[in-house]
């Protein structure tokens, strides 16, 4: 997986009730779930993030989500130079503490002058993007 650019880095809150609709996903997606509930609809399928499960959330796809219990749902959105998995896909985590950590210090870098190519440099978006991408392909 060779990740080419890092787009946004965030942290998304949503509300109980919240309804969303993507219409061609312009980035690959890896999203996390500190708490709350929110579950995907994609190709007829229910796909659900909760705490504990990663979700990658594919370019140029077509989703409608619903927003099951109230949370905060960090999300890394990113240009490959392959296509990956053209659905979604929920992904175990063995230790969200580890992953959630990387997050942060990505986000943390991502607010430094240069920080495109600073990420870039890091190993952390290489780990994330091996340890849960190569898992699923």
């Amino acid at each position: 997986i060779v990740i080419t650019n890092i787009t946004d880095i965030l942290t998304v809150p949503r509300a109980k009730g919240t309804d969303g609709r993507i219409d061609g996903r312009k980035s690959h997606g890896l999203s996390f779930c500190l708490d709350g509930q929110v579950t995907y609809f994609h190709n007829g399928q229910a796909f659900v993030s909760e705490p504990g499960y990663a979700v990658y959330l594919p370019k140029s796809a077509y989703y409608t989500s619903c927003t099951d219990r109230s949370g905060h749902f960090p999300l890394i959105n990113f240009q490959s130079a392959q296509p990956l998995s053209d659905t979604i896909v929920v992904i175990p985590l063995q230790n969200q503490e580890k992953y959630i950590a990387q997050f942060e210090s990505m986000r943390h870098t991502a607010l430094l002058p240069h920080s495109k190519l600073k990420l870039m440099e890091q190993e952390i978006p290489l780990r994330i993007a091996w340890t849960l991408l190569a898992n699923m392909l």
